[in-house]
């Protein structure tokens, strides 16, 4: 760091939480001050960046064009075929089906590449494309707890036998909107476990033997939606996913009336608006 040999990441300035945000952009200000040897990159969603990193060249990174799009596609479905070698390459069909005039909407959603591989895992599943962003993100996540249900059977364990598919996605919706309307995008293992714990208990449908941090393990050893970031801090492995079910909770109890009134205004809810309109 000294002598000025590292390059130096820092993603995600937008889940900082807001009443830190100015105390963060000064920290990051004064240790690429200290340490101005070094490189630095600081990564953000163009709508939640309000600048203050002046000495700092702004770039925004361009949307994938058509050829990044189909190189991509290409190369997600032969990492596919390596997985099972029983595995049909349908990066063409998908390619195909992608490029069709009937499908602009999708392919404005290809240009992001964690749209595409969203897009990539739906139809490789089900040979097809959901027709708006919700969709996808319904469909992409249905697949990854699908499979995880799936897999889990084999298993003789009361965790692996009793935590439907629905279940899970209502546990999941409840754990993202009660952690975003705090702020918060990363959870500490004991308050998470506790939440888990009080949610099955005052569910009339959860298996009531079920214990948080039994759950709280299984889930984010083998989802993929849930993960631990650091020992014992917690978060969902992509904000994307966590504004999905925050919006999916929202839309399930009613609360689009209560969400204008205290947040639209909010930068930070952006994508959350965009999500419930599909």
């Amino acid at each position: 760091l000294k002598e000025g040999k590292l390059l130096l990441l820092f993603d995600g300035l937008d889940e900082i939480p807001q009443d830190l945000e100015a105390k963060t952009l000064n920290e990051i200000r004064d240790f690429s001050d200290k340490f101005s040897r070094n490189k630095f990159v600081v990564s953000c969603r163009i709508a939640a960046y309000k600048g203050g990193l002046n000495n700092f060249t702004n770039i925004e990174i361009a949307n994938f064009d058509r050829k990044q799009i189909e190189s991509f596609i290409k190369k997600w479905f032969k990492e596919k075929s390596k997985e099972n070698r029983d595995f049909k390459d349908i990066s063409a069909e998908c390619w195909k089906k992608l490029s069709s005039p009937d499908m602009h909407a999708t392919m404005e959603l290809a240009q992001s590449p964690l749209m595409l591989t969203l897009l990539c895992l739906v139809y490789n599943y089900q040979q097809d494309f959901p027709s708006n962003r919700s969709l996808l993100y319904k469909e992409a996540i249905d697949v990854q707890l699908k499979e995880w249900n799936a897999s889990k059977r084999i298993h003789n364990i009361p965790i692996y036998k009793d935590m439907t598919l629905p279940f899970e996605e209502l546990l999941l919706s409840h754990i993202a909107y009660n952690y975003y309307i705090k702020d918060e995008y990363f959870f500490n293992k004991i308050d998470l476990s506790q939440f888990i714990s009080e949610f099955m208990s005052n569910n009339l449908n959860a298996p009531k033997y079920l214990d948080g941090t039994d759950i709280l393990k299984a889930i984010s050893i083998q989802q993929g939606i849930l993960l631990e970031r650091a020992k014992n801090i917690y978060s969902f492995s992509h904000l994307t996913f966590q504004e999905y079910f925050v919006a999916k909770y929202i839309d399930d109890y009613r609360l689009l009336d209560y969400l204008m009134k205290k947040h639209l205004c909010n930068s930070k809810w952006r994508e959350i608006f965009l999500l419930l309109s599909g």
